[in-house]
């Protein structure tokens, strides 16, 4: 069974000055769009979808010490990564989120 590489890209994703919906905030190498649902001005989900528009697995990572960095670099912000498999580089590709979702509803994945 071959192994799938984690790759922390180090690009931040920012909902800002979007209005309520749902919205694409990322489009990987691979054509996998993350997307955002905001309502009321605050983030309630992310989701991810392929070119043809079928949903595509999303996982998030987070920590529960935000001033303490497990991996170098990636947590040190406090902020949480969001990450989905870009055929491209036939890995999981992951970003920051600057505005993180309430952990309970923070990714709705069939």
């Amino acid at each position: 069974m071959p192994l799938i590489q984690f790759i922390f890209t180090n690009e931040r994703i920012s909902l800002e000055n979007l209005g309520d919906g749902r919205h694409v905030v990322k489009v990987t190498p691979g054509k996998t769009k993350i997307l955002a649902y905001i309502v009321d001005g605050r983030v309630t989900r992310y989701e991810a979808e392929d070119k043809m528009g079928n949903r595509q697995p999303l996982l998030s990572i987070s920590q529960d010490i935000p001033d303490h960095s497990l991996i170098p670099g990636v947590f040190g912000d406090g902020f949480c990564q969001v990450c989905t498999y870009d055929a491209v580089y036939d890995s999981i590709l992951c970003y920051t989120l600057i505005e993180c979702p309430p952990s309970d509803t923070m990714i709705l994945d069939h």
